[in-house]
């Protein structure tokens, strides 16, 4: 009973997400240029003026720098080493 109610779940959100799919490109802006988008109304304009490349240079490269530090505490060796007043005894 469980995996037939499953079944129906994953079957009805897949129907959902395929149509979701078929209509992603309907809510896109369209394409214009900065200089297009002067013209547009303030709220218009605001929405469809095309977002500067920084912002997503920046997410990517702290992204990058979190997942090098990641895979470094996985994968990297700590020498320990410990220091004391004393001597050896064999």
């Amino acid at each position: 009973m469980k995996r037939h109610a499953f079944a129906d779940l994953f079957k009805r959100y897949a129907k959902i997400f395929r149509h979701a799919w078929s209509q992603r490109k309907e809510t896109d802006a369209p394409d214009l240029h900065p200089h297009e988008a002067q013209f547009l109304p303030a709220a218009l304009s605001l929405r469809d003026t095309p977002v500067h490349p920084a912002p997503r240079i920046t997410l990517w490269l702290i992204m990058t720098f979190a997942l090098i530090a990641l895979l470094w505490t996985i994968f990297g060796r700590i020498d320990v080493v410990a220091t004391a007043v004393g001597k050896i005894i064999p």
